[in-house]
């Protein structure tokens, strides 16, 4: 099963899942034998859905996990979303499904680099002109016909496949140039459902899997579109993480900020990018889920320097701590969070940053040293 995503509306593995294919490998020969949107899939499903855990379901309540198809993206971590879109295309049309593929816009974009150009909608796209279409431009082509917009997003799924199967393609180094930050940036990946490949896929870093809970640091920050609308190709975040160890005793001192800057206009585009889907907001406000995960406490906790509380939870293993927000047009709004506690020094200080994939991709600094001053390199 391939999974298509666009960041336009963000969940928290990248972004809502509105399109997918069915790809069939036999025996070396590869055959894509069906392509459909989200809502084929909801509207297969038995009345209730799926069964989904009860945890999973009040950590995303309101995503309605069971019967939504578009929303299985939601959780951080990619083996749990593919196994969600595998039992729901399961239930819906009683066809087995062994792998996951997660591609988002620049993954689409990573086969027409590797191809050439492709035919959408008459004219030929080059791989920078497609992912434009996806996250933006596909809204702006259709504004009123959602048939002929998501006929455009078939047409592009099997002209993407038939020129990388028939296509001459580049060498095996052109590829894994190509390919090699798309999957550090968790633009394409793949979930197997037999333990040992799925073993050797989590080890080179394909899975997508959100880093495992030892007793070490962690700096994730996960936005979730709340607004049902596409207005996250406007979004920029800006982290940063200044955290100060003692060597001796574990501790971690750390001062987590996140700036929000929502670009997008109030006004001059279609309202699936802008709209604000009868929630009573202004065109161009951005409605978010702020989820920042850690294992350390929060001390203390600011927005534009007043006083805010986060929703606290566990997940994953980690401590998550949540807060909607909602930006204006041209709105930046900064989170400043305050933390601390001990980490796992056995093999030294190790921080992990995980990546969500977003439209924009985040800038982010970090500074690390030791309780006497002296900064850690890497």
């Amino acid at each position: 099963l391939i999974v298509f995503t666009t960041p336009s509306e963000a969940r928290g593995s990248g972004g809502f899942a509105g399109n997918w294919a069915e790809l069939v490998v036999d025996n070396g020969n590869l055959s894509l034998v069906d392509a459909g949107r989200g809502d084929d899939i909801n509207q297969a499903l038995p009345p209730f859905g799926i069964n989904v855990p009860e945890d999973l379901r009040n950590l995303y309540d309101g995503f309605e996990l069971q019967t939504t198809f578009q929303n299985v993206p939601v959780k951080p971590n990619y083996p749990t979303v593919a196994s969600l879109a595998r039992f729901q295309f399961e239930a819906a049309f009683d066809r087995d499904v062994d792998a996951v593929i997660g591609v988002d816009h620049a993954g689409i974009g990573g086969g027409v680099q590797l191809t050439g150009p492709v035919e959408v909608t008459g004219p030929m796209m080059n791989a920078a002109q497609i992912e434009e279409f996806v996250l933006r431009g596909q809204y702006e082509a259709f504004p009123d016909d959602d048939e002929a917009r998501l006929q455009a997003l078939d047409d592009l799924t099997f002209n993407v496949f038939d020129q990388l199967v028939n296509a001459e393609l580049p060498s095996p180094a052109t590829i894994v140039d190509i390919f090699e930050p798309l999957i550090e940036g968790n633009h394409v990946r793949l979930v197997s459902f037999d333990n040992d490949e799925a073993v050797a896929l989590d080890r080179v870093g394909l899975s997508g899997s959100f880093p495992v809970a030892a007793g070490q640091d962690l700096v994730a920050v996960v936005t979730q579109n709340l607004g049902e609308n596409k207005i996250d190709i406007f979004l920029e975040r800006e982290i940063s993480y200044r955290t100060v160890v003692d060597t001796d005793t574990g501790l971690a001192q750390s001062v987590l900020t996140v700036a929000l800057t929502n670009n997008a206009p109030a006004d001059g585009l279609p309202d699936a990018i802008i709209g604000n889907n009868d929630q009573g907001l202004p065109f161009g406000t951005n409605k978010t889920r702020v989820q920042i995960y850690t294992r350390l406490d929060v001390d203390s906790a600011t927005l534009d320097g007043l006083p805010i509380d986060f929703i606290a939870e566990e997940e994953l293993g980690w401590v998550r701590h949540r807060r909607d927000l909602w930006l204006d047009s041209g709105q930046t709004e900064v989170i400043e969070v305050q933390l601390a506690g001990l980490v796992d020094l056995a093999e030294g200080y190790v921080l992990h940053v995980d990546h969500q994939p977003l439209a924009n991709n985040d800038v982010v600094n970090l500074e690390v040293e030791v309780a006497s001053g002296e900064k850690i390199q890497e």
